[in-house]
């Protein structure tokens, strides 16, 4: 009302918001990362599906629902990047991912895609036969079950995985391992700073690791 020229001051203007509790990040550990990663026979290309789903997660933090929508004409090759579509914000951004990445990706496409440049990346397989069904996309509760049906082969029910811990996990480290959060909410594609600072609220351990590195006495 003030800024619309209704009130001439605005009487909440000291009135000071509540402060909201800030809830604890649930992302994998560097161990937890390698064991999953090195579970998969990649002697059934089902498997190298599901071993590309998780890179990529773990890689750019996309949402489960941007996941699936990831169509081969959004990939740059080149750039190593991939043009997301976010329906949460109806907005678009690109996101990277790296060699490690490139090297399944491209094994992917030559066993499992055999040559199909368009179309939807991630697609479903025969159930019986374990045969790729070209052109037919996953959706995002197969994900939630790939990510489920893993879990239960490799911590039991100790450890939760889902697709948002995927995304949880890349922000957590992108900071921890020197990232700005103004990069990281692009990556993510965040409207809003506020939501990403949750990430730079790291553990003490590592502002100790990071405090140790960027000390201005340690480093003269």
């Amino acid at each position: 009302l003030e800024r619309d020229g209704y009130l001439i001051a605005n009487p909440a203007h000291n009135i000071k918001p509540k402060k909201q509790r800030k809830e604890k990040i649930d992302y994998f550990t560097i161990d937890q990362i390698r064991k999953l990663l090195t579970s998969f026979d990649l002697r059934y290309k089902s498997e190298l599906r599901n071993l590309l789903i998780i890179m990529i997660l773990l890689d750019t933090g996309i949402r489960n629902s941007e996941l699936v929508r990831i169509k081969l004409e959004d990939i740059n090759y080149q750039e190593r990047s991939i043009y997301i579509y976010a329906t949460k914000t109806n907005t678009f951004r690109t996101v990277y991912y790296s060699k490690e990445t490139e090297r399944i990706l491209n094994v992917y496409r030559r066993e499992v895609l055999k040559g199909v440049e368009k179309g939807p990346l991630f697609i479903k397989f025969h159930s019986e036969f374990n045969e790729p069904m070209q052109g037919y996309g996953i959706n995002t509760q197969m994900v939630y079950r790939i990510l489920s049906q893993r879990s239960k082969k490799l911590f039991n029910k100790e450890v939760r995985m889902n697709p948002h811990k995927f995304r949880h996990t890349f922000a957590t480290y992108f900071i921890i391992n020197g990232g700005d959060p103004f990069s990281l909410r692009d990556l993510l594609g965040h409207t809003n700073i506020e939501t990403t600072k949750i990430y730079v609220d790291m553990s003490p351990k590592d502002l100790k690791t990071k405090h140790i590195k960027h000390s201005i006495i340690s480093n003269i």
